[in-house]
């Protein structure tokens, strides 16, 4: 991440977020400290170049009939400088990145501040966000619609002093980690998350970890030890791959 000089170092938060809640919410806002990150982590080679060109199957066009395009090399570099990215190894298994969602005031004047998520082809179902993902966003963001949130103002506050808890800190000290539930719709994903925090907003690098029906705690006690969908097992050191790489 580029250096960032608020009131305290930069800090970037990675977690895992999703946007469903079971019948009986754990709480409000439920989160999770990890117990393991950045482990047995094996070396990879990294994409270098990208062109823009539309998304292939399985992504389905909407109601308007919209391609959607992945980034070029340049393209993802102007987001990098927006989320404070100096560097980030994209392996080859998650394929090219493109644009999850894009609010931005300037385009939209019903939003305030500015939130940004960039999924990864290969790791997408074809609608939705991507299995993994990268998220930039103010912490003054809204769009009149419902959103997960991975960081507010009042955790920055608390993160500088020390004192945010139910997360497990990034051993550089740039960020934490934990697991998050999205929002509720019945059932819920649940997301690991590793964040990076700076004064007026922060960046994140989040992998879905599936959808669950249980409660938090326990839900997130089972995935510790391992259960974890299929789906989603090959993704996990991928992710955490990227995580360790993200400067």
């Amino acid at each position: 991440m580029k250096t960032i000089r608020p009131h305290l170092p930069l800090v970037i938060i990675l977690l895992l977020c999703s946007c469903t809640t079971p019948a009986n919410p754990p709480s409000s806002s439920p989160t999770h400290t990890p117990t393991f990150i950045f482990t047995n982590i094996p070396p990879s080679t990294c994409q270098t170049a990208f062109e823009h060109r539309e998304l292939r199957e399985p992504y389905r066009r909407g109601t308007d009939d919209m391609p959607r395009f992945t980034l070029n090399t340049a393209e993802l570099q102007t987001y990098y400088d927006l989320m404070h990215i100096e560097s980030l190894c994209l392996p080859p298994e998650v394929g090219p990145p493109f644009i999850n969602a894009d609010w931005n005031v300037g385009m939209q004047p019903s939003v305030r501040g500015r939130m940004v998520s960039l999924g990864f082809e290969d790791t997408y179902s074809g609608s939705g966000w991507s299995r993994i993902f990268l998220v930039y966003s103010t912490y003054d963001f809204s769009a009149g619609t419902e959103y997960d949130r991975f960081m507010t103002a009042d955790e920055w506050t608390t993160f500088q002093a020390g004192t945010l808890k139910g997360v497990e800190l990034l051993p550089d000290g740039r960020g934490f980690t934990r697991y998050k539930a999205g929002l509720y719709f019945g059932s819920y994903p649940i997301y690991k998350t590793h964040v990076f925090p700076f004064e007026d907003g922060y960046a994140a690098l989040v992998i879905n970890l599936g959808t669950y029906e249980g409660e938090f705690d326990t839900e997130v006690a089972g995935i510790q030890q391992g259960e974890l969908p299929d789906d989603v097992i090959p993704w996990l050191p991928v992710f955490e791959q990227m995580a360790a790489s993200l400067k």
